[in-house]
């Protein structure tokens, strides 16, 4: 009895994959030292990174001051990206910037994200992150509600990853 137990546990288990994280930076360029700004239109994952990165001893600039700018349309992250809007950028102290793109997933936890952070002075990609949440079986089953990462726990990880980047 026992062994038909633990090999239900073992085919459970091998179903089952806690999130994944993958996170590159580029060592030849110093990270500059300075404010982080937020680019708007990341959602609550954003802002969860952006408190975590807080915490950790960076100097984060809200999204709502980047609107202020008047650089983005309808938060369009190819206009933050021009050289006149982060020549701006970089005039207000904002020496790089952080992009947030995530997809919800069926239960309102983030299903996957792609952060990156690209310095104002030269538009030059410093630091990025790819983020997937766990699996575990069918969507709604106990052990997928295990599995899965709220939006904290995946905050946390990234600006984790980002802190391991920007400070190497």
């Amino acid at each position: 009895m026992k062994q038909i137990l633990l090999l239900c546990v073992i085919v459970v288990l091998a179903g089952c994959s806690g999130y994944s994280v993958s996170a590159v930076s580029r060592t030849a360029s110093p990270v500059p030292a300075g404010q982080i700004g937020m680019a708007p239109g990341g959602g609550e994952l954003a802002d969860a990174i952006s408190v975590e990165l807080f915490q950790r001893g960076f100097d984060v600039v809200e999204s709502t001051k980047i609107q202020q700018l008047e650089i983005t349309d309808n938060n369009a992250e190819i206009n933050i990206l021009r050289p006149d809007n982060l020549q701006k950028l970089g005039e207000q102290g904002i020496k790089t910037i952080l992009m947030v793109k995530s997809i919800p997933g069926y239960d309102g936890k983030p299903q996957s994200a792609t952060v990156r952070i690209v310095r104002t002075d030269t538009g030059q990609m410093i630091a990025a992150v790819n983020w997937q949440n766990g699996y575990g079986g069918r969507f709604f089953s106990l052990a997928d509600r295990v599995m899965r990462s709220d939006t904290q726990d995946a905050a946390r990880e990234i600006a984790d990853q980002l802190s391991k980047k920007l400070t190497q």
